[in-house]
């Protein structure tokens, strides 16, 4: 009762103080407990960027991972890195790939877990190749290596510093390289025990080839000039026999091919046709001309515009009737070559014949599979694969003893073992390469030890055909088994327009200019660009980068920090009670169930990788419930309550539950946010925040009752503030509730302890509850002018 009496007292104080209108000295500005704190509301230009490497130095970031190995206990999670390729600067893409891998991480770190995460480099391949003899003319073998050894070396430190600049942890003192000796011999050992199991085999095959550079394109990797066309030609072959179509025999046939590699016509082994199309015989006008052609009945229209002749029809004949025909070959004429069935023969252009070189293209080259074709070899190869592990084991003890150079450096009676028996004149030193899809996607027997599984691969939607492919490829092969649980795949960084960026075009937006600024432009820092990368940039396949889009997301960010910013400065007094949860107040009590409800979302989205939801669940939560109602209502109780008052402690609990579960919701997107604020929290048991301790919500916060009380109050909230609109005055609102409704209160809450709460949440001079048995609607509103109104 007495307490009952000290709160009514201090609620008349609280309304004097608050409502009063300023004097011109101030006075009673030292009445009130306004909120302190040297943390800066905002953050410009210099600033900005200087205070990013303080709090990637303050917040020990370089540690973070090494103590999380040594402190963390709950189950592992693995994240693999693919590894990006040693070449130039790091660009949009590598932003969005590198952040969202570590934005996973501090979640499952905040979650208890311990983490495994070794980055990794790609370093071998034709550009790094390219940029190491750009300046020279002619090198041997080992100079180009020497080089390009040197420059992937570079190119990685400056990758690693600016993926360290923009927060990224993991086991950087042990990363990998797939230069390395111990990475090669892996490989080199992962290689042999595929050819145990006769996986591995010598074979040949179409490839696309580079004269410039005089060496084999991985295909994975082509892109091509949309704007090339290519020189086609029509060709005739003379038919030599249609055995099916008798009308035909002893008569002078030829087939119409159309070809866009007219260079290839020299290799030519076949003519394909497909036996679902339809084919027409046509000949000239002309009486005298009696030669007979075979084309495809779609496109006998087409065609006579294309030759600009009038074909007369003979006939119309299915395509199964082309079976067992054959042709001389164009050139070779004593050659007698056959029709083949296949479904890449179609009427949509060209004749509806194809020119098959098998050595000239993987469609035409699985058509000699398939028919059994054999495929001439420009010179004859003698393979003499060993039977005995004896030789790779020597080759991986001369890779410890020499390096990666030691193909090069070394004879061949060096690099095959003593107890081989073999003529070595009958032997030369190979020059083919290791494919670079193996290459890279047999890291996970070095990363993971060969035996983990990584719980996820995370990268950009062009590595199902790369690296998802090649990983998974090389893994069941060798262990029956997938390398991966989970494959996360994110878009591409496009301009505003949406355009790739080329360097060419001049549309190129590198990151380190968005966090550090350039050409007069303002820099965003790195929570920004974080922000972007992955709120912004992870749930479209083209992720838009632009000034708006960049602006939108430093202005989300600044609402994290503003309103996070006015709890931090209210707790500057406070010391952390359990006793203080006793005293929360009805908004308190709605605050922490809102809070409940929230993280228990974004969990949920975090466990589907949902962050562009999580963005979304952040602004709402502190835009509206927090920022406009909840900091609102308590600002009488957080100013003029006596420091130590139950009240305002209840209040500056429930703000210290705010900060505490918003800034584990934010800050794995935003850590350089969250160790700033860290930093001047008063209530903190740690150095940094990621290594302290991070409450979750209590299962007694989750009360749907006051959910449902407090939608009734807010929209009686919303009249009365409809109503006061036009006429700003202080007002006594009578509220007449039904029995229903006050059925209701009665668990939640005494009517004289409403009355008097109501009065903070509707910003009025007093609220007065009448119940009426008999109303059919939830409540009934009467606004009227105080009469204790201070301002009158």
């Amino acid at each position: 009762m007495v307490l009952k009496l000290v709160q009514q007292i201090n609620k008349t104080n609280r309304v004097f103080y608050c409502t009063k209108s300023e004097s011109k000295n101030k006075f009673y500005s030292n009445t009130v407990l306004l909120p302190k704190t040297k943390f800066p509301l905002r953050l410009e230009s210099k600033k900005l960027v200087e205070r990013d490497e303080y709090i990637y130095n303050k917040g020990d970031f370089d540690n973070l991972y090494m103590w999380q190995r040594s402190h963390l206990s709950e189950p592992e999670f693995v994240l693999h890195d693919g590894p990006p390729y040693a070449n130039g600067k790091p660009h949009m893409g590598h932003a969005i790939n590198k952040i969202l891998k570590d934005t996973i991480l501090r979640y499952h770190i905040l979650n208890g877990n311990k983490v495994h995460y070794i980055p990794g480099w790609d370093c071998h391949g034709l550009p790094i190749e390219l940029k190491a003899i750009s300046n020279s003319t002619k090198m041997d073998p080992i100079e180009i290596r020497s080089k390009a050894r040197k420059f992937a070396e570079k190119t990685i430190e400056k990758q690693k510093e600016i993926f360290k600049s923009w927060g990224v942890i993991g086991d950087w003192k042990n990363s990998y390289t797939t230069y390395s000796v111990d990475y090669v011999k892996i490989q080199f050992r992962q290689f042999y025990k595929m050819y145990e199991k006769n996986l591995i085999y010598r074979d040949v095959k179409p490839i696309y080839w580079s004269p410039s550079t005089r060496t084999a394109l991985a295909e994975a990797e082509l892109e091509y000039n949309e704007n090339h066309k290519s020189p086609s030609a029509y060709v005739r072959f003379e038919v030599k026999d249609i055995p099916k179509i008798k009308l035909l025999k002893g008569k002078r046939v030829y087939a119409i091919i159309w070809t866009t590699t007219p260079w290839t016509l020299p290799s030519n082994q076949a003519v394909c046709y497909n036996e679902s199309l339809s084919y027409c015989l046509v000949k000239k006008p002309n009486p005298q001309d009696t030669d007979i052609y075979i084309i495809a009945a779609e496109l006998l229209e087409q065609l006579s515009t294309t030759f600009n002749c009038n074909f007369q029809l003979l006939n119309v004949v299915s395509g199964v009737l082309l079976e067992g025909t054959t042709y001389a070959h164009p050139i070779y004429k004593e050659q007698v070559l056959p029709f083949l069935h296949s479904s890449h023969a179609t009427q949509t252009k060209g004749t509806g014949l194809v020119h098959t070189a098998p050595a000239h293209g993987p469609d035409d080259f699985l058509v000699a599979l398939n028919n059994k074709l054999s495929i001439e070899l420009l010179e004859d190869v003698k393979i003499i694969p060993s039977e005995k592990k004896d030789s790779i084991n020597h080759q991986c003890n001369l890779l410890e003893q020499h390096g990666t150079d030691f193909w090069w450096k070394l004879g061949i009676k060096e690099l095959l073992p003593e107890n081989l028996c073999l003529n070595l004149e009958e032997i030369e030193k190979g020059e083919d390469i290791m494919d670079i899809w193996f290459d890279s996607g047999i890291s996970w027997a070095k990363v993971l030890d060969g035996t983990k599984v990584a719980d996820m691969y995370l990268e950009g939607t062009d590595q199902f055909t790369g690296w998802f492919q090649s990983a998974l490829l090389t893994s069941v092969a060798l262990r029956d088994k997938a390398p991966y649980k989970t494959i996360y795949v994110h878009g591409f960084a496009v301009d505003e327009n949406g355009n790739k960026m080329s360097k060419s075009v001049g549309n190129v937006i590198n990151p380190i200019d968005i966090t550090n600024g350039k050409h007069g432009k303002k820099p965003y820092g790195v929570d920004t660009l974080r922000w972007w990368a992955t709120c912004h940039a992870n749930q479209v396949s083209l992720a838009n980068v632009s000034t708006n889009v960049l602006q939108c997301s430093a202005d989300e960010v600044q609402k994290i920090r503003s309103v996070l910013r006015f709890a931090l400065g209210s707790l500057s007094d406070y010391e952390k009670s359990d006793e203080d949860q006793e005293n929360l107040l009805l908004i308190d009590r709605y605050m922490l169930h809102l809070l409940y409800q929230f993280h228990k979302q974004v969990g949920e989205f975090i466990k589907e990788y949902q962050f562009h939801k999580i963005s979304s669940a952040v602004i709402n939560l502190l835009t509206n419930p927090i920022s406009a109602i909840y900091y609102t209502t308590i600002k009488d109780r957080l100013y003029c309550d006596h420091a130590e008052s139950p009240t305002r402690r209840a209040a500056q609990y429930t703000l210290y539950r705010i900060f505490e579960i918003v800034l584990q919701s934010v800050s794995p997107i935003v850590p350089h946010l969250a160790e700033d604020m860290y930093l001047y929290l008063q209530q903190k048991d740690s150095n940094t925040y990621f290594t302290s301790t991070h409450l979750k919500p209590e299962p007694d916060w989750d009360n749907s009752k006051i959910e449902r009380m407090m939608i009734t109050i807010f929209d009686i909230r919303k009249h009365i503030n409809k109503k006061l609109e036009a006429v700003t005055i202080d007002a006594d609102v009578i509220i007449t509730f039904s029995k229903k409704t006050v059925n209701l209160l009665k668990d939640l809450i005494g009517t004289q302890e409403l009355q008097y709460q109501l009065v903070d949440i509707f910003q009025v001079s007093s609220v007065t509850i009448i119940e009426d048995p008999i109303l059919i609607e939830d409540y009934k509103l009467e606004i009227s002018k105080s009469k204790k109104s201070f301002l009158s």
